[in-house]
């Protein structure tokens, strides 16, 4: 990764300080019977937002591989420096800018990294130094408490015809998807296509079903609606090809490979190869 790609990594986090970075998207149409305050109500997109979670995950991540590779050089100074600073980035994911994507992430990178690069005893150590911080932070992060017991609320209470929450959302746009992709499963409706697909599904509908969006939420799914199976078999291939790409052990192919595998988890829950940020974390990030 060079110079390109350790700006994209530090340049979120330090706008997200200074104000707002990029425009906010257009709001999903909800029917006027089923409006609700969604996440985006309740936590406006000002200062802190998707991307920036996006982002404190990548860097904590970098600055994990920096300290082992520095550790090693004999520069204890700047690895412990390192470890603070991705404590700091942990600690504000868990209090300030708490998403449900990065958490899901965070685990399977952190263990990714272990695995790699750690010796089980570190390893061991590693973990467990990580699950006394969470069962610190647990009792004390009221935001970290409220979005996951959210989540699940969600997810149990989820009706298609019910009041439209985030999770809630999710879950129908991936349940519709699967049924417009079956009309078409070989080449796909055609780019461009989604919010079209999903305004016919919705017609007449009221409640999560009535939604109208032109992001179902997985980029799979997305790709699948537009360009079939084809189109999702170039895009696994490009994530297999890219994995395999970074499989060496060294910073950059770590960064890398966090970058990957961040994209591809975050994929499950959100378009983020079509969100600017994410995508351009992407590019610049693999090397592409």
């Amino acid at each position: 990764m060079g110079a390109s790609g350790v700006f994209a990594l530090v340049q979120r986090p330090a706008y997200c300080f200074v104000g707002p970075y990029s425009a906010p998207r257009a709001p999903l149409a909800r029917p006027p019977e089923s409006r609700r305050r969604s996440d985006n109500d309740r936590y406006p997109r000002k200062g802190l937002q998707l991307s920036d979670y996006y982002v404190f995950t990548l860097c904590i991540l970098g600055l994990a591989e920096g300290a082992f590779d520095m550790w090693h050089k004999g520069k204890r100074l700047c690895a412990l420096l390192c470890v603070v600073l991705a404590t700091v980035f942990f600690a504000n994911t868990l209090y300030a800018a708490t998403s449900r994507t990065a958490l899901v992430a965070l685990p399977l990178l952190i263990g990714l990294f272990a695995f790699r690069r750690l010796r089980w005893r570190s390893a061991g150590a590693l973990l467990t130094a990580i699950l006394l911080f969470l069962a610190a932070v647990w009792p004390t992060s009221s935001r970290l408490r409220e979005r996951i017991v959210d989540f699940l609320d969600e997810v149990r209470t989820y009706q298609p015809s019910g009041m439209p929450t985030s999770a809630g959302d999710r879950l129908e746009f991936w349940r519709k998807s699967v049924d417009i992709i079956a009309a078409a499963p070989l080449f796909g409706h055609g780019t461009g296509s989604i919010q079209q697909q999903f305004r016919q599904s919705a017609a007449g509908q009221t409640g999560m079903a009535g939604l109208v969006t032109a992001d179902p939420h997985n980029q799979v799914l997305a790709t699948a609606i537009q360009l079939g199976l084809i189109g999702t078999a170039v895009l696994l291939a490009m994530w297999i090809a890219h994995l395999f790409f970074f499989s060496t052990a060294s910073v950059a192919a770590g960064i890398g490979l966090s970058v990957v595998v961040q994209n591809i988890v975050s994929s499950l829950f959100n378009s983020s190869l079509l969100d600017a940020t994410h995508g351009w974390v992407y590019v610049l990030g693999s090397g592409s």
